[in-house]
């Protein structure tokens, strides 16, 4: 049985929009599934068999598809809605958890949202050995629809920052990580996509801007 630890620590950020509006955030997976669960099979592919957790975990649209042991979310409203995975409630850039106390940390479009990005990159390295972190990248046909929609005012996207590939390398690198592996799928929009999209190997970040969404997998050196 999952259960629900209460972190102390507080932080201004995006809690309060997820707690008002997470019903209708949450929607958006059951009408794009097909584009859902090949974000879900993107990830699948960075397996970790140790202890792992999911910070912004949300409802819970990944970390328990992953086999996740914690689940983090500052969103008590989303957290409610977790199964099969202990729960705490609290912000990345606090991390409630000693140095090193899992093998992988997934921060799942959780970075555009955050009021710390480098906080929560510094925290999740400090607790675990590898970080796979996904975004939707800015130069991507993706991220330019984004970015009109919160020109548009979008009441998710006009809220979230969203960054390049390059940015989130260079924000792990301060902290002494590197890439390993580089994956992406969403090859079209997600109101288009009526399979489920293929995993694709990222070789060169000039492909980045052909997949809607982008994981990265980082080792502390």
């Amino acid at each position: 049985m999952s259960k629900l630890t209460i972190s102390s620590a507080t932080a201004s950020d995006t809690s309060v929009l997820f707690d008002e509006y997470g019903d209708k955030y949450d929607l958006w997976y059951e009408k794009y599934y097909h584009a859902w669960i090949s974000e879900l099979e993107l990830v699948r592919r960075f397996k970790c068999s140790g202890r792992s957790l999911e910070v912004g975990i949300g409802s819970g649209r990944f970390g328990p598809y992953i086999g996740v042991a914690v689940g983090l979310d500052p969103s008590l409203k989303l957290l409610k809605k977790v199964r099969g995975v202990d729960k705490v409630l609290g912000y990345g850039e606090y991390l409630p958890f000693r140095d090193d106390s899992f093998e992988c940390t997934y921060i799942i479009f959780t970075l555009c949202f955050v009021r710390d990005p480098d906080g929560v990159v510094r925290e999740a390295l400090r607790v675990s050995s590898r970080v796979i972190t996904c975004i939707v990248p800015r130069n991507s046909f993706l991220g330019q629809k984004y970015l009109k929609e919160a020109e548009g005012g979008h009441i998710f996207y006009s809220k979230a920052r969203f960054y390049t590939i390059e940015e989130i390398i260079s924000m792990f690198s301060k902290y002494g990580a590197v890439p390993r592996k580089v994956l992406g799928t969403l090859t079209d929009y997600p109101e288009n996509i009526k399979y489920i999209d293929k995993v694709y190997e990222v070789a060169s970040l000039d492909e980045v801007s052909k997949y809607g969404l982008v994981c990265v997998e980082f080792v502390r050196t």
